[in-house]
């Protein structure tokens, strides 16, 4: 079902369904979104700004045409009419047609699957316990305010589900995060996951610190 909705680009910020992120709006037309988006009840779309996009920052600079629909959880408007949001991401999205609009951008947008093809499905369940695992022992390294990586991680969910959250909490790099993002196949996007968490456990080693992984768990 295609859907239309005011987009807000950032620079190095991409939100995945099922996370959290808060925002704090400022700028002028980026109040005009919230104000319209918290007056009709509607989504809103978070999108990843393209290299280069600083000559035209003010303008439409091109955006990856993956994005990700949110809705507002809590939203705190303050005196001088700016807000302080929290956001969750409800699915990924492709552009389909951008209007020009004023102040801030109207996307069309559809809805994109996010599947596991049957005959991987017992496959992805393995990656995503054994992922689960990898995060606890890399969150073990972590001060404690930093374990929430271990609770966040509820291996009752869907394999799509843990995919997207241990990728929001532990791939910092925002392009790789946005080819997370792009990845429709959770089944794929579960072995690109391991692939990461395998080089932070590297990095962990090489720093000297001991991982203790269970008994049978490769990288």
């Amino acid at each position: 079902m295609i859907e239309t909705i005011p987009v807000f680009p950032l620079p190095d910020t991409v939100l995945f369904p099922r996370t959290h992120i808060r925002l704090h709006l400022f700028e002028p037309r980026y109040v005009a979104l919230m104000d319209r988006v918290m007056a009709g009840d509607e989504h809103m779309g978070l999108a990843h700004l393209r290299p280069g996009f600083e000559s035209d920052y003010f303008g439409a600079p091109p955006i990856y045409k993956t994005l990700t629909s949110a809705r507002v959880l809590l939203a705190d408007k303050l005196p001088d009419g700016r807000w302080n949001v929290l956001l969750e991401g409800i699915q990924r999205v492709k552009l389909v047609a951008e209007y020009k609009s004023e102040p801030y951008r109207i996307m069309k947008v559809r809805p994109l699957s996010d599947e596991i093809p049957p005959e991987h499905h017992g496959e992805s369940v393995r990656l995503m316990e054994s992922a689960a695992r990898k995060v606890e022992s890399i969150a073990a390294n972590f001060e404690d305010g930093e374990r929430r990586l271990t609770n966040l991680v509820n291996l009752h969910q869907h394999p799509s589900i843990v995919a997207d959250v241990i990728a929001a909490l532990t791939v910092d790099d925002p392009y790789t995060r946005q080819s997370l993002l792009e990845e429709t196949n959770a089944h794929r996007r579960l072995k690109l996951l391991h692939v990461h968490l395998d080089e932070i456990l590297t990095q962990l080693r090489q720093q000297g610190v001991e991982i203790n992984l269970p008994h049978g768990e490769a990288e």
